[in-house]
Parts: C-alpha cells; sequence; structure tokens
C-alpha cells in the first residue's frame, strides 16, 4: 500500500499542477475579457480597476501608506470627481478607497497593535448611539423627504434613507481604526501628520483659487459660499472644520522643524481660512494658537502672534473685518449670534423640557425637522441641524445618551492632556499637544455647529482622537520596555 501511494503521489501532484495552470489561463482570459468590456462601455470604471490594482500592489504592506492617500482625499472627497460612481450607485471613489484601505489593513492584520480596552469602548458606544439616533429618526422620514423635496434632492425609501444617513457616515469614521492599529512609533505618527497637513495645504490652495479666480468682485460670504458649495461640495462652515482641527498640528510641526515649508503652509491656511468669512474659524483658530502656547508653554510668544494678528486686521478687506465683527458692536447676543439664541436654541429647549419622552430619549437623527419650533416658524424648515453639536446631540438621542457621549468624550479628553506629563520625547509630547489643541478646538467651534455624529465634515476628529490614542499606546509600551529593562 505503501509503495502504490508513493507511485500515484507524485502523478497527483502532476495532475494538480496541471490544473492550477489551466486555471490561472482561464482566470487570466476571463478577467481580460471583462476589463476589455469595462473599458468599451465603462471608461471611467476601468481607469479606476487599473488604478485600484496598482494601489494594491503598491501598499499591500503598507497600511499607513494607504491611510495618507485616504487622508489626502477626505477634504475633498464632495467634489465633482469623487461623486462619480464607478460602476453603480454607491461606488464612488471614496468608498471604494476606504474599501481597499481596509482589506489592506486586514491584509497586515497580524502585525497591528492590539486596541486599547478604553479606546474599543468607545469606539463602541459612540457607534452605538449613532446607529439608535438613526433607526430612532425612521419615523421622521416624511418630513425628512419633504425637506429633501424642496431642496431639490429625490425622496428616499427606508434602505436608501439608512444607506445614506447610517452607512455611509461610517466610511469616514471606520480609519480611526487604521490609525490605533497601525501608528506604532514616531516615524508613523510623524508620516501621518505630514500628510493630514498636506491635505489641509490642498484645501486651502483650492480656496484660494475659487475665491481669486471664480469668485466675481471678491463678493462677501454669501457668494463665496455659493461658489466653496459648487466646487468643493461643502460650505465655508464645513471647510473651516478642517482647518479647525489641523491647524495645531501645523503649529507642531512648524516648532519641531522651522523650514519655509512649514511658515508657508501655516500663512496659506490663514489666507485660506479669512477667505471662508467663518467667524467660528477666525475665533477657534486663535483659541487653539493661545492654549497651544500655553499647554507647551511658549505663552511668551503670545505678543509676538497679538501684534501680528492686530496687524493683519489693517491689511485684510473690509469684507473680512466686517464678518469677524458682526453684530460685537450692539452687544446683542441674538445679533451676534445671527439670531440662533432667541429664534432657535431657546424655544428647541423648552419644547423638549415640557415633553418628558423627548426630553429623555430625543427624536433621532434630525430630530429638528420634527420640532415644534420649526412647525410654528420659529426655526426655518430648511434646517437639517440646530448650528450647535451639543443641542443636536441633546435632541437626537435625549438627556441619558447626551451625558453618555459627553462623559466618553471628557474621558478621552483627560486622558490625552494626562499623558502629557508622561512624555519624554519632545517630538512625541508636540504631537499630543495638537492632538489636544485639536479635539479642544473642535469642541469650542461646536457651540456654533459641528456635530458628534460620524460624518464626513468631521472626518479629521476620529483622525485626531486616534493619533492620541497611538501615542498613549507608545508611551505604554515605552514604559513597558523601561520596566522590563
Amino acid at each position: 500500500m505503501s509503495q502504490f501511494s508513493q507511485m500515484i503521489s507524485p502523478r497527483i501532484h502532476v495532475f494538480i499542477e496541471n490544473i492550477k495552470q489551466k486555471t490561472d489561463i482561464v482566470a487570466i482570459i476571463f478577467v481580460s475579457l471583462a476589463l476589455a468590456m469595462i473599458i468599451v462601455k465603462i471608461p471611467f470604471a476601468a481607469v479606476f480597476l487599473i488604478l485600484g490594482g496598482v494601489f494594491l500592489l503598491l501598499f499591500a504592506k503598507k497600511p499607513l501608506g494607504a491611510m495618507a492617500l485616504l487622508i489626502l482625499i477626505l477634504p475633498i472627497s464632495r467634489t465633482a470627481p469623487f461623486k462619480i460612481s464607478v460602476l453603480i450607485k454607491g461606488t464612488e471613489p471614496l468608498y471604494l478607497i476606504v474599501i481597499f484601505v481596509f482589506l489592506i489593513g486586514l491584509l497586515n492584520w497580524r502585525d497591528s497593535l492590539k486596541t486599547p480596552r478604553y479606546a474599543l469602548l468607545f469606539i463602541m458606544v459612540v457607534l452605538t448611539i449613532f446607529i439608535t439616533a438613526v433607526l430612532n429618526s425612521l419615523p421622521n422620514m416624511d418630513l425628512l423627504n419633504m425637506r429633501n423635496v424642496m431642496a431639490g434632492r429625490e425622496s428616499l425609501s427606508t434602505a436608501q434613507y439608512i444607506l445614506k444617513t447610517l452607512v455611509r457616515p461610517l466610511f469616514y469614521f471606520l480609519p480611526i481604526f487604521i490609525i490605533i492599529k497601525f501608528v506604532k512609533n514616531k516615524d508613523d505618527l510623524h508620516f501621518t501628520i505630514k500628510f493630514i497637513n498636506i491635505a489641509v495645504l490642498i484645501l486651502a490652495l483650492a480656496i484660494l483659487y475659487i475665491f481669486l479666480v471664480l469668485v466675481p468682485g471678491k463678493g462677501g460670504a454669501r457668494l463665496a459660499n455659493e461658489y466653496y458649495t459648487l466646487h468643493l461640495g461643502i460650505g465655508r462652515n464645513a471647510l473651516g472644520d478642517f482647518f479647525i482641527l489641523s491647524f495645531p498640528f501645523m503649529l507642531a510641526r512648524y516648532y519641531l522643524k522651522k523650514d519655509i515649508l512649514n511658515i508657508l503652509s501655516i500663512a496659506v491656511s490663514i489666507l485660506a481660512v479669512s477667505f471662508l468669512y467663518s467667524r467660528t474659524a477666525y475665533l477657534t483658530i486663535a483659541l487653539g494658537l493661545i492654549i497651544f502656547l500655553v499647554i507647551t508653554k511658549r505663552a511668551k510668544f503670545l505678543p509676538i502672534f497679538i501684534v501680528i494678528a492686530f496687524g493683519l486686521t489693517l491689511v485684510v478687506s473690509e469684507s473680512i473685518v466686517e464678518r469677524a465683527s458682526k453684530g460685537l458692536d450692539s452687544g446683542d447676543r441674538n445679533a451676534i449670534s445671527a439670531g440662533r439664541i432667541d429664534n432657535q436654541w431657546i424655544p428647541l429647549l423648552k419644547e423638549y423640557i415640557d415633553d418628558p419622552q423627548k426630553f429623555l430619549f430625543g427624536n433621532g437623527r434630525f430630530a429638528i425637522v420634527n420640532s415644534r419650533s420649526v412647525a410654528m416658524g420659529y426655526t426655518p424648515d430648511s434646517m437639517l441641524q440646530p448650528h450647535n453639536m451639543y443641542l443636536e446631540q441633546f435632541l437626537d438621542t435625549g438627556i441619558i445618551l447626551f451625558i453618555i457621549t459627553l462623559s466618553f468624550f471628557g474621558f478621552i479628553i483627560l486622558k490625552f492632556f494626562r499623558s502629557l506629563k508622561n512624555i519624554k520625547d519632545p517630538t512625541i509630547k508636540e504631537y499630543q499637544s495638537a492632538v489636544f489643541v485639536s479635539i479642544i478646538s473642535f469642541f469650542i467651534a461646536g457651540m456654533t455647529g459641528r456635530s458628534l455624529f460620524p460624518s464626513g465634515k468631521n472626518a479629521f476628529l476620529w483622525l485626531s482622537i486616534g493619533l492620541g490614542v497611538a501615542i498613549v499606546q507608545m508611551i505604554q509600551n515605552n514604559s513597558d520596555s523601561e520596566s522590563n529593562a
């Protein structure tokens, strides 16, 4: 029996190899025919598939390299080229690129770091509350579809609504896993933050081009906003969020390396922000600068920056100065808040206080559309959020989940801040300071907008949190290594 097995075994091996060779040939012919059909019928899909293959070959063992490409795309992900479906609706380039990044992450999962328990719990809480809010909003779909039709958008089925409101925003949130899993050391940290700054620099140059070349007469806030929305896919306030979250990283890179590129990046970004006409961006970036200088013990430079800021007010456009100081001369809170305090926030709060069920459990995502304030005309019926992320979170989820959300974010922010005193490496400490200021700046800006639910507009928030977690892991691993030594 043994001799028979020895005789037959090589033949079986040869037979299997022949099948493999023929299978490869058949597969190559099939893929070639399919690609030829795609080239003839859908040229854009063919180009994207070819680029996808190159992408996989280049970054198969470099998950952070793939992540860097995604970071570059995030601020411009709503521009026209990224809205074109590759094959069918829902296969837009951004979503496919995110899938590619995660496939590469899965291929390298064995070499990844373990997600800390507190970070995993934070992620689970954020996702659970988000999913709960979306599902609780399903009874409001008729009103939401009415808003869509009024705005010239199509009415959505339940499946389409869940895909758009729940699934697609997760593509902007999930990269937090890649950051936590694969940012292992100072070089990885430096590499990732460098690409965040490059992405924002590209966005800044796009804003400058649109404003200086395309906007007729260099018009005010409303006209500029129309052009930003047309060409970049989002309005000026949402564009400001990318700068609010990334500006501390620009400062960190400048203090680590005072070269001309980092100086120009800061200058170009500030210039671009000035053309956004976003008072929140003006104030938050200024406060972020102050907080960064204070926690990095560079407060002695504050007078210099104040003089520079005052000098800028003398040379910038009059329309920018007028926008930045709007309502301040009157001292009226309603004028300063553009009517939001008395006409929107207070009526909405009173409505929820009078309704125990809404107060405790909220009314689902975009709860404002089903509010008494909108029905009675206190709040514009075109609004889907109340221009205050704290109020939005409360309206959508209720007081219980609102407190849980803020508690977990507070815990994360405090953990990052406390980690600063344990960091010995100056580069890592500089970057963790930037992470802390980035998130704090976002929470300050939340008083006039933003959102704590995953979305394309706050994509950089999740990157910042992921970087903070990665740095805490580095500190812990270094501490363990020293203890073992």
